[in-house]
This record gives C-alpha cells, sequence and structure tokens, in this order.
C-alpha cells in the first residue's frame, strides 16, 4: 500500500536556482559570399522580429549556432532580446557598423569527409577504387 508519493531530490532544486538566464544572446550567422550574408541577415531580422519571447529567440540562437554550417562569410550579432536582434540584424543587412554586430571571413573553407558506415555495401566491391595501390593489393591477397 503507497501512502503518498516520494519527496522530490533537494539536488535538483538546488541546481535549478543555480542555473540563471543569460542576459545576452549570440546569434551567429554564416554564408557563402557576403550579398548572400547580408540576405540572411535581413531574412533572420523579418523572424526575430516576430518571436514572442526572448525564449524563443534564444532557441534561435541556439539552432543557427548548432544546426548550421558555418561558411565563409560569418557575422554574429549580442542582443538582449527580439526587438534589439532585429535592429542589429537590420543594421547588418544594410552594412551600417553598429555595437554588437561583428563580421568576418573565415580563411578555412570547409573541408568534405566521406565516411563509410561498415553498415553493409551497396554493391560488391563498393569502395575498391578508392584505395591506393599496395594497400589495395595487399588486401585482395588476404580475400583469397
Amino acid at each position: 500500500m503507497i501512502l503518498e508519493e516520494a519527496p522530490a531530490p533537494a539536488a535538483a532544486q538546488q541546481e535549478s536556482a543555480r542555473i540563471r538566464e543569460r542576459p545576452w544572446r549570440l546569434l551567429p550567422l554564416s554564408a557563402r559570399s557576403a550579398p548572400a550574408l547580408m540576405a540572411l541577415a535581413q531574412a533572420y531580422a523579418e523572424r526575430v522580429e516576430a518571436l514572442p519571447s526572448v525564449g524563443a529567440f534564444a532557441n534561435v540562437c541556439y539552432t543557427a549556432g548548432v544546426g548550421r554550417s558555418h561558411l565563409e562569410h560569418r557575422a554574429a550579432i549580442v542582443a538582449e532580446d527580439p526587438a534589439s536582434a532585429a535592429r542589429l540584424l537590420t543594421a547588418l543587412a544594410e552594412e551600417r557598423r553598429s555595437p554588437g554586430v561583428h563580421m568576418g571571413v573565415s580563411a578555412d573553407p570547409p573541408k568534405t569527409a566521406w565516411l563509410f558506415t561498415g553498415q553493409g555495401s551497396q554493391y560488391a566491391g563498393y569502395c575498391n577504387g578508392n584505395s591506393a595501390g599496395p594497400v589495395r593489393s595487399a588486401g585482395r591477397r588476404n580475400r583469397a
């Protein structure tokens, strides 16, 4: 027989009390060219202006930083809320210098990586053409 629910752990309550909300957010943007970066900034300005809360703006910042590729032409804005972010994004789109707007060009272009997961071949000998001389012939001798 259960008389009552177990009390909540005190550690979880203390942990949530220690976590403070960040007052500033970083919104990273990147594109393959400068005009594309300005167009992206304008599109973000229109979207961010319509956000209902600071929490929604925080989600946009997180997704832009983690979920998007970081290409050659880059910019970042630092803002407190959606309204100030929209102003900074508009300044970026219009190529006006403004405190809180940072721009640059990466000298390190993105690299391509090939991944073969080992979950079965597409067809027999699928990757044989990708290996070089001695490695390929040694592998074939061992398989016979």
